[in-house]
């Protein structure tokens, strides 16, 4: 039996400070077997979402072509860009999102939207591509209350929707990078 090797492609929400502290709780998810992509999205540097998005597509593909079986991971702001790219790319073998801003139609303030416009695209973007990569090869996880991504705008319709034992939008993305790595890495690597 050919055993699959896994590399996750991790797409970070808004919080660009905090790159360097998610790049290197990543960096000790090979203890577990995996290894990650992180790809900094600096939502706040004006970039188009069009750029975000091919560099998220390339390190896809990058992946793909070394053989690795690819879980994308959107992490909050994150999540909507992850829903884009998986449409994109239908080969990946999962998607998951992290307190994932994954409902297109969730209110989010229109001060954050116009300092970041390749969110705003993203989240439009996302009322097409939501739904189109399998459900069944979908996981959100998301904490058992957060007042940032409410918990109707995390679920995905027919995906594996877990709850952490985590309270707070930041808490629940910092556990899951940290203590509850374990169980992330087990969606990542479990068997549909």
């Amino acid at each position: 039996m050919n055993k699959l090797r896994h590399r996750v492609v991790y797409i970070p929400g808004l919080g660009d400070g905090a790159d360097n502290g998610r790049s290197l709780a990543l960096w000790f998810w090979r203890l577990f077997g995996v290894r990650a992509d992180f790809v900094p999205m600096l939502w706040y540097d004006r970039e188009s979402y069009e750029s975000k998005l091919e560099k998220v597509l390339g390190a896809i593909d990058h992946a793909e072509a070394k053989g690795y079986a690819v879980t994308l991971i959107g992490e909050s702001a994150g999540g909507s860009m992850a829903i884009n790219a998986a449409q994109a790319r239908p080969s990946i073998r999962r998607l998951m999102t992290i307190a994932g801003a994954n409902d297109p139609g969730a209110k989010v303030s229109p001060v954050t939207l116009k300092r970041s416009p390749a969110f705003d695209w993203s989240m439009r973007s996302m009322k097409q591509s939501l739904g189109s990569f399998p459900a069944s090869r979908t996981h959100t996880v998301r904490g058992m209350a957060d007042h940032i991504v409410r918990t109707r705008h995390t679920v995905i319709k027919g995906a594996h929707n877990h709850t952490v034992p985590a309270v707070g939008h930041m808490m629940t993305i910092i556990l899951c990078l940290t203590i509850f790595t374990p169980y992330i890495i087990w969606l990542v690597k479990k068997q549909d």
